[in-house]
C-alpha cells in the first residue's frame, strides 16, 4: 500500500513539475513580449524638423541621423524622423548644386522640435557642411 502511495505521489508531482514548467516559460515569453514592447514605445521618439533654405538654385541632399532629404527649392520644408534615444542629432550636407556652397547655419532645438536654416551661396569652394546638434 504504501508502495502504491509514493508511485501515485511520484506521478502527481511529475504531471505537476511539467505544468509548472509551462507556466514558467508561458510567463517568461509574455513578460519578454511585455518589456520589448515598452522598449519600443519609450526610445522611439518622433522628431518634428522645421527649415528654411535661402538661396538655393538646384538640388539639395542632406543625411539627417541617415533620413535622407531632398530639397529642390528656396523654401520652408518639414520632415519628421523616429529616433531611439534622444541626444545629439547630426546633419551632413551631401550634395550640393555645382557652383554653390550650402551650409546649415542655425540650429535651434527643443525635444520632439527643431528648427534650422540653411544658406546656399554662389560660391567656387565645395566643402560640405556637417552639423551635429542636442535635442
Amino acid at each position: 500500500m504504501s508502495v502504491m502511495i509514493i508511485v501515485l505521489s511520484f506521478k502527481k508531482w511529475t504531471k505537476m513539475k511539467y505544468i509548472i514548467i509551462c507556466l514558467t516559460i508561458l510567463f517568461s515569453v509574455a513578460w519578454y513580449l511585455l518589456q520589448s514592447s515598452n522598449m519600443n514605445r519609450i526610445h522611439n521618439t518622433k522628431v518634428q524638423i522645421y527649415g528654411k533654405v535661402q538661396g538655393l538654385q538646384g538640388n539639395l541632399l542632406i543625411n539627417i541621423e541617415d533620413n535622407l532629404l531632398a530639397l529642390r527649392t528656396s523654401d520652408r520644408f518639414t520632415f519628421q524622423i523616429s529616433r531611439e534615444s534622444p541626444g545629439k542629432l547630426t546633419m551632413k550636407v551631401i550634395k550640393q548644386p555645382k557652383g554653390q556652397h550650402c551650409e546649415i547655419t542655425k540650429l535651434n532645438a527643443v525635444p520632439k522640435r527643431m528648427n534650422l536654416n540653411i544658406l546656399c551661396e554662389n560660391n567656387t569652394q565645395s566643402s560640405l557642411n556637417n552639423a551635429v546638434v542636442g535635442l
